[in-house]
């Protein structure tokens, strides 16, 4: 029951994706149908049940929104274009002043090829209602977040050389980075709390009589290796270290670091109406739907990373949501929608597998 096994994993890349923490979902007729309940602690079906592919709150604030706030800022800066310097500047050095001269077409070029994929990639999937809520709430608010930010960096590039007759000397600003960050991140939470997920149906029997039984387990919680410790660490230090060489990187590595911490550590309890996890999202999958539980592995090298992220296992496994922050002891858990993976402490999976499998014979009769 424990098979070591090697998947593909579904790819859609976050911001830098180059790192093996970066969620991955498949886009297009193969992507996830899981359908689950609940943030833990939130309320499941604020006003019906979604239909259609699409969300479309999400398509207008994951998509429309960024783009929309994109469009304006290039807009405005056309239309302050006579009160810019000719040649303005366009690069700065790591005390913030103007060390590269240029155009403007230059800047907003730059600024739509750099924001259009990010919206596209974090935005789309996060609007597809075939992917899991929790996924579309991980992907989601990057695609705000990204496109304020760089709506704020264009306003820092230029808002300091209106109306100055010569662009030398001039000086980056940060605020309006801060200010794009800021609200992008609040709408793409705003979003990300307004999405619905419709319910998914009730099991019709009992778990396979050969799957483990037993006596109720206590919540677990799992931990990140650490290595991964040592590498958020990194990550912070870094972080810091970015405001000597740009307020713009500072914002980015630190905006990032919720990708690197997603799973830093991961709780795991059973109830007897729902298995509830928490990292820094959750969910609640409703007990009425879970068709089995067992125990099994994951090792991050066969699924390319750690985080939340979307695994496609050969044979019976199956597409899965997993859940991890290291490789190991796993739990898999089946549901009328989604499959699920969570890497719980070593010696756990059997008893939490058991607890599960029981109270699900209970509520069978």
């Amino acid at each position: 029951m424990n098979p070591r096994t090697t998947g593909t994993v579904c790819h859609v890349p976050l911001v830098a994706a180059k790192s093996p923490l970066v969620a991955r979902v498949r886009v297009g007729g193969g992507g996830f149908s899981g359908i689950v309940e609940g943030m833990d602690g939130s309320t499941t079906d604020r006003g019906g049940s979604p239909t259609g592919r699409w969300d479309m709150t999400a398509l207008l604030g994951f998509v429309g929104v960024p783009l929309l706030g994109v469009a304006g800022v290039i807009a405005w800066a056309i239309s302050v274009r006579d009160r810019l310097p000719d040649p303005i500047a366009r690069h700065f050095n790591a005390a913030g002043e103007a060390d590269g001269f240029g155009g403007l077409t230059g800047i907003l070029v730059i600024t739509i090829v750099v924001t259009l994929p990010v919206v596209l990639i974090m935005g789309v999937p996060g609007s597809w209602r075939r992917n899991p809520r929790i996924l579309r709430r991980t992907l989601g608010p990057g695609s705000t977040t990204f496109a304020g930010l760089m709506c704020g960096f264009v306003a820092d590039t230029l808002v300091p050389q209106l109306d100055l007759m010569s662009a030398e000397g001039a000086v980056l600003g940060s605020s309006w980075s801060l200010v794009g960050a800021g609200a992008g991140l609040a709408i793409g939470a705003i979003v990300s709390w307004a999405l619905k997920e419709a319910k998914a149906p009730q099991a019709e029997h009992a778990p396979d009589p050969s799957l483990p039984r037993g006596p109720r387990s206590e919540p677990v919680r799992t931990e990140t290796s650490t290595g991964m410790k040592i590498l958020a660490a990194a990550w912070i230090v870094g972080t810091v270290a970015s405001l000597l060489l740009s307020p713009a990187l500072f914002l980015i590595l630190g905006l990032s670091f919720f990708y690197i911490v997603q799973t830093y550590s991961v709780r795991l309890r059973v109830d007897d109406d729902a298995v509830r996890f928490r990292a820094l999202i959750g969910e609640s999958i409703p007990l009425e739907t879970i068709t089995a539980a067992r125990p099994a592995r994951y090792d991050w090298g066969d699924s390319g990373g750690i985080g939340i992220r979307g695994v496609d296992y050969p044979r019976s496994r199956g597409k899965r949501i997993a859940v991890a922050s290291r490789s190991g002891e796993a739990l898999d858990i089946d549901t009328t929608g989604t499959k699920w993976t969570f890497v719980v402490p070593d010696g756990t999976a059997e008893s939490l597998a058991g607890d599960i499998n029981a109270r699900l014979d209970r509520l069978h009769g």
